[in-house]
């Protein structure tokens, strides 16, 4: 352990070193030779440099806390009876999805009562509550969404403990006594566990029967790793939420699409704090098909950016400065994610357009050489830190899949009106919509566009630049054409 901590301090500091001084002397380059793929070039260095030292810093210090969460012994709690209310807020999602998850609920230990939050108004539903004997809410109206439905539940809600479950979440009984100790700690408001999912084949999931997904990086080691700056994320379900916090700051907050995200900053303002495990205790659906995905992703990116606009900011909040960090990683990391990993997509095409040559020949050895050192730190500092988390070619697959559905989300995220609430589908879904088959649109274009411009450079005098914008351009079509794989197959299964 202590071995491999040294080589992790040895590989960054190199990172940082070379890194530094490859964007100083790029830009020396730019001075005396100017021009626009350059520039370009520049930013997506300073981007991905910074999105990577951002997450380094997270998931070096915050290492050690996620390998062991320190836990009590739970006889000390096994007296004590109904402290927990299972909240299950619902639109409209099938029934025999919700059956398991009512099933599932009502075998959970220290369960007081299951509440279905059913924003639907669906009677069949009441009808299921009754043969399953759970309780039914309607609140006759869908103001707010899903925030405006979990605080209808609070008003009423006895026990001094909430678990909350997504329709499709199924929970094993002891999933509150495993969160109960660690409410011990001082200031922790919410217990979230990681979102994991029992459809193995989703259109999320790299491999059949594989349980990795593209969030597994950040739901298995970034959000626990914050455990160390105590400044995690609340993300909804599955969760354990000591009712007491949620009300001591208003309820749940109602101003942003992903109230979980908004809510948090509150809390941290309060005092209080998300602990993040690593156990998994709930298992729900991923989306089926893209469709799904890209209004799962779209809200979470038009949602992370309204909190960061509006009052909420953490950086308008008084917070720790640590906890100010987090959040500053996390808007370079979704800036990344859009306008700037877009820029790295159409950067090729963009040195046929202007220019083809960037340096002088022998600057161009440097530079490329450069890179080559940069590129293999990142793999090897990655791969130590995070482990089997970290899978390069699926994550730059699902990057380049979620990559518009961000960019979108940004710019709903400017409009002042806050639109309705989309809940991701828990089932195939039997028809596209226009937005669908745009994005598909929009990526082949991307792929189109990559493979012009290999046609172009295979067909001119190689040099030094060439090839390394060749190089990019084969890596860009390779996961590239990976992503419309996944799309058609996902498509027409």
């Amino acid at each position: 352990m202590k071995s491999s901590r040294l080589h992790l301090k040895i590989l960054m500091a190199l990172f940082v070193i070379f890194g530094s001084l490859a964007l100083v002397i790029h830009l020396r380059l730019l001075i005396n030779h100017p021009n626009i793929p350059g520039v370009f070039l520049w930013i997506i260095e300073l981007f991905i440099g910074l999105c990577s030292i951002f997450y380094w810093r997270t998931l070096y210090l915050g290492g050690p806390s996620v390998e062991l969460l320190s836990r009590n012994d739970f006889l000390e709690h096994s007296s004590q009876s109904d402290m927990v209310d299972v909240f299950i807020p619902t639109l409209n999602e099938p029934l025999q999805i919700l059956r398991k998850t009512i099933e599932s609920a009502k075998k959970v230990l220290l369960l007081n009562q299951v509440y279905v939050l059913d924003d639907g108004q669906r009677p069949e539903l009441k009808e299921l509550c009754d043969e399953l004997q759970v309780q039914y809410r309607s609140r006759g109206t869908r103001e707010f969404a899903k925030a405006g439905n979990l605080n209808f539940a609070i008003e009423f809600s006895s026990a001094p403990f909430a678990l909350i479950l997504d329709a499709d979440m199924i929970p094993t009984p002891d999933i509150f006594s495993s969160a109960l100790p660690h409410f011990d700690e001082t200031g922790v408001g919410i217990v979230q566990f990681p979102q994991e999912f029992y459809n193995l084949n989703s259109f999320q999931h790299w491999y059949k029967g594989d349980d990795w997904t593209d969030l597994s990086f950040g739901l298995r080691m970034v959000n626990p790793c914050r455990n160390y700056f105590k400044g995690g994320y609340w993300c909804g379900s599955p969760s354990v939420v000591k009712l007491g916090c949620l009300r001591e700051i208003g309820g749940v907050k109602t101003t942003s699409v992903t109230e979980d995200l908004q809510t948090t900053t509150s809390l941290m303002e309060t005092g209080y704090w998300v602990k993040s495990l690593t156990e998994k205790k709930a298992f729900g659906l991923a989306p089926e098909d893209f469709s799904s995905f890209i209004i799962q992703r779209q809200r979470w990116a038009k949602g992370f950016f309204q909190v960061w606009w509006s009052d909420a900011s953490p950086l308008r909040l008084n917070l720790p400065k640590t906890i100010k960090t987090e959040w500053f990683g996390d808007f370079f990391y979704h800036m990344h994610m859009s306008f700037y990993f877009l820029l790295t997509q159409i950067f090729p095409f963009l040195t046929i357009v202007f220019k083809t040559t960037l340096f002088s020949e022998s600057e161009d050895y440097l530079f490329v050489f450069g890179w080559l050192i940069l590129l293999c730190l990142m793999y090897f500092i990655n791969k130590l830190l995070a482990g089997p988390h970290y899978r390069i070619i699926p994550t730059q697959v699902f990057m380049r899949l979620a990559m518009f559905p961000i960019i979108v989300g940004f710019f709903e995220s400017l409009q002042k009106e806050n639109q309705e609430f989309e809940v991701t589908p828990k089932e195939k879904v039997k028809r596209y919509s226009t937005r669908t088959f745009l994005h598909i649109l929009m990526i082949f274009i991307l792929w189109a566009i990559n493979a012009l411009t290999f046609l172009v450079l295979i067909s001119t005098t190689l040099s030094v630049t060439v090839f390394f914008v060749l190089a990019w351009t084969f890596i860009n079509l390779n996961f590239l054409t990976l992503a419309l794989h996944r799309l058609f197959r996902f498509s027409f299964r």
